[in-house]
């Protein structure tokens, strides 16, 4: 499974806020049903450096985010990416329910079945390989957390299968072979991309192991018609204890 489409019955929503603090009882039925979704496929987390913690993430427009590649942009096109590709304990899942749609607004994303029918077996096998860094996403730093630059191998063959860690913007090869093997891992990734525009009710949920996604730019008008998406994150296994609190992963990184 790269993705799921669900459809939830969440009532009139309000006006799209102008930040993620929310106080609407039908937005809180709205978040409680994608929380329960969230545990069919895991454990519901959220991380102490993203959001201060917050479980469910409201994604809206930030007027000072625009063209950051960022959850809060719109101007600009989102990267292809695994979320939290740095995070040792990254999520399993992603929970994405539509609150408000915008048709310009097209989530992106691409199936690593289809990724690896476009790769060479040169490039499956360099791509297994420890030559790669990322940095810490933007929105684990807007606290002012230093970046770090953490080792990942995109490709990674398990029990269970095939897994895929990237990120379009923060991923570099280590040497000429790796970095030749993740521009062939960008082109693949571009080759296969498919795209769904949210509608109001629908749920998306991501394979965070096995699809990277991104989103198309789009026009925000900041007068409450804006699109707003909630997110929940799931994971399974669960990280070792010493590194929760709660529904909260307290991973730190030095800088």
């Amino acid at each position: 499974m790269g993705i799921e489409i669900h459809e939830i019955e969440i009532g009139e929503i309000p006006q799209t806020p102008t930040s993620g603090s929310i106080n609407d009882p039908q937005v809180k039925r709205a978040s409680d049903a994608l929380i329960d979704h969230a545990k069919k496929y895991g454990f519901p987390v959220a991380y102490k450096q993203e959001q201060n913690g917050r479980l469910v993430h409201n994604l809206i427009p930030n007027k000072q985010q625009e063209d950051q590649q960022i959850s809060g942009s719109s101007r600009t096109q989102l990267q292809f990416h695994t979320e939290s590709a740095f995070h040792p304990y990254k999520p399993s899942h992603v929970h994405l329910l539509c609150l408000r749609g915008d048709e310009q607004a097209a989530t992106t994303y691409a199936e690593l079945e289809n990724i690896l029918d476009d790769l060479s077996p040169l490039a499956i096998e360099t791509l297994q390989k420890p030559w790669y860094q990322t940095g810490i996403d933007k929105s684990f730093r807007i606290g002012g957390a230093a970046d770090n630059k953490m080792i990942i191998t995109p490709l990674r063959r398990t029990h269970y299968g095939w897994e895929l860690c990237y990120d379009e913007e923060l991923t570099t090869g280590t040497n000429p072979p790796a970095q030749e093997s993740l521009k062939a891992l960008q082109r693949a990734i571009h080759d296969v991309k498919k795209e769904i525009t949210l509608k109001t009710g629908q749920l998306l949920t991501i394979d965070n192991k096995t699809t990277v996604h991104g989103r198309k730019p789009f026009q925000a008008r900041y007068d409450g018609t804006d699109r707003w998406l909630q997110r929940v994150l799931s994971i399974k296994p669960l990280p070792p204890q010493s590194h929760l609190d709660g529904n909260i992963i307290t991973t730190q990184f030095s800088g």
